[in-house]
């Protein structure tokens, strides 16, 4: 698990190969499912983990958006749906960064 130092400074060198940035999870969750897809694929073989920051604008600052436990759940369930091959592993969790 990455420490809160560790995502800050992901979170300000913005996006890359390692991190997206998704303001919000609309119905269509495709997206979100590639970057994830992308992050497992480990294609740049960086043997580091990928960090999909949900809440952010593509600037790096917070879009407001309501991370509460149905959200938590429906962002956890993404890998259960069986549409991101291979079978990612994947830490879905509620964290301030920044403030």
């Amino acid at each position: 698990m990455l420490t809160d130092q560790e995502l800050e400074a992901l979170l300000a060198g913005g996006e890359s190969d390692r991190v997206e940035f998704k303001e919000s999870v609309s119905h269509n969750t495709d997206q979100l499912r590639q970057a994830i897809c992308a992050y497992a694929n480990d294609l740049p073989d960086r043997r580091l983990p990928g960090v999909v920051f949900v809440g952010v604008r593509d600037d790096g600052t917070c879009a407001g958006l309501n991370v509460d436990d149905a959200l938590l759940r429906r962002l956890a369930g993404l890998r259960d749906e069986g549409k991101i091959l291979p079978f990612p592993s994947m830490t879905v969790e509620r964290r301030t960064v920044r403030g």
